[in-house]
């Protein structure tokens, strides 16, 4: 029986985010839970997250879905969002990510599930939220 898939499959996302150049081209860190004070944009943060069990053929699995806050700052922040989620999708959809669990478990990109927006009180600064949807299953 696996426990906690969340927080391997945030480990395991963070580093294909930050190994992936044309992400990182695009934002100035991916964080969990809240990016530091003053942290330049634009950004993403890795929020909310859930986990239901999604057992198959006698080994046990996770649906998870995780909550990616995009930030951005400017006249062009709904374009630079955009741009944001697009290569996020790109690298997460190619990817098969191993999880450090025990047992070990691997994880594939399923669908994007939700995906909202909303322009700041500052009327600056941008905030993106989209949703994606993960599998994860027992090796």
């Amino acid at each position: 029986m696996i426990g906690d898939s969340i927080s391997p499959l945030k480990v395991a996302i963070a580093a294909v985010l930050k190994a992936d150049s044309a992400f990182m081209a695009l934002v100035t860190g991916v964080f969990d839970g809240q990016a530091p004070t003053g942290q330049a944009f634009n950004y993403v943060v890795m929020g909310h997250a859930t986990q239901i069990p999604k057992n198959t053929l006698g080994k046990g699995g996770r649906e998870c879905t995780i909550e990616f806050d995009i930030y951005t700052k400017g006249v062009t922040g709904s374009a630079a969002a955009d741009a944001i989620k697009d290569q996020l999708l790109r690298t997460l959809v190619q990817t098969t990510l191993t999880l450090s669990t025990t047992p070990a478990q691997v994880c594939s990109f399923v669908d994007l599930d939700n995906d909202s927006d909303e322009q700041m009180s500052d009327g600056l600064t941008y905030h993106a939220f989209p949703r994606l949807l993960f599998r994860t299953f027992e090796l």
